[in-house]
């Protein structure tokens, strides 16, 4: 199952959009309150939603925050779009080029030769790169790294290239590799150059790696207080792949200066990018889910757009 329909799996089963439960405790932010229902028997909700139409829907149920725009959240894979763009900007610079083969920039060792993999293939899921590699897999190796190369590093003990080049398979490892090729080149932390090329010309103030200022939740506990380590680690242990947080004010500004960053041809070339004028993806991390679509017209400006963010609460994955 991909990460969009898990995603709807899960806010099907969860949380039903047709009218609110006013004994809950749930703090609302603009729009009807009859939009939502809070399904009490059900697990725990943080949960916002911003639809293009400047209404925020806001529920939680579970502390005392009260949470608005610029409240943080983990938005997992959805951080992949922001490095797929940032490797066509430094491509596109000539800073990089994404027809390289990945062992111009990454040091193979014993367990990994990267040979034949193109910063492109990455990109596209095709390098042939696992998935990610899990607490379980490497133990008692999980922890707060500063950057893409570190964790990588950590990584690389383990062999990386599972299946044949060419072949789709989505890959959180293949953009922690994007994010250690970024920092190769530029000489700044992922985050540092997310910050220079993206994130500082977009207006994202709230967009980072690291603690959100709300409070993310694991299995109905607090991942700050969580007994899983990988719980607390993974934020930075998945780095380029996976590791922002954000805010819906700073994903509708990241929406609003895509057209002015980026040229129509670099927007249409970029991860993340569907026909239509559509860029969208999901997102899933301990403590976090998110969701992000944004239509453009053929002028691009704004069409539609939808973003969710939501603490990810004792789901049965």
């Amino acid at each position: 199952m991909n990460y969009q329909n898990k995603y709807l799996k899960y806010k099907n089963k969860y949380l039903e959009l047709k009218s609110i439960n006013n004994n809950s405790n749930t703090n609302m932010i603009g729009g009807d309150k009859n939009n939502f229902k809070i399904i009490t028997d059900k697990p725990k909700l943080k949960y916002l939603k911003y639809n293009g139409k400047n209404i925020i829907h806001t529920i939680n149920t579970i502390d005392n925050e009260i949470l608005n725009e610029n409240s943080e959240f983990m938005i997992g894979s959805i951080t992949k779009v922001f490095t797929g763009i940032l490797i066509i900007i430094l491509n596109d610079k000539n800073i990089l080029n994404i027809n390289d083969n990945i062992d111009k920039y990454i040091k193979p060792n014993e367990n990994n030769k990267f040979e034949n993999i193109t910063i492109n293939n990455l990109l596209n899921h095709t390098g042939g790169i696992i998935w990610y590699l899990t607490y379980n897999d490497i133990p008692n190796k999980y922890k707060i790294v500063n950057t893409s190369t570190e964790a990588l590093e950590i990584f690389m003990e383990k062999p990386l290239c599972v299946s044949e080049i060419g072949i789709k398979k989505y890959s959180s490892m293949g953009f922690i590799i994007l994010g250690a090729i970024i920092e190769k080149v530029t000489g700044l932390s992922y985050i540092d150059a997310l910050k220079k090329y993206i994130l500082v010309p977009c207006k994202m103030t709230n967009t980072d790696i690291g603690e959100p200022n709300t409070t993310m939740y694991n299995n109905n506990a607090s991942i700050e207080n969580s007994k899983i380590k990988e719980d607390k680690m993974e934020k930075y242990m998945v780095n380029a792949g996976g590791g922002l947080y954000s805010s819906i004010n700073d994903m509708i500004n990241f929406s609003k200066y895509i057209p002015k960053i980026l040229t129509p041809s670099q927007i249409k070339r970029c991860y993340g990018y569907y026909e239509k004028n559509i860029i969208s993806h999901g997102g899933f991390i301990y403590g976090g889910k998110a969701n992000f679509k944004v239509e453009y017209t053929n002028k691009w400006k704004i069409k539609s757009i939808l973003i969710e963010l939501e603490t990810w609460t004792n789901f049965d994955y």
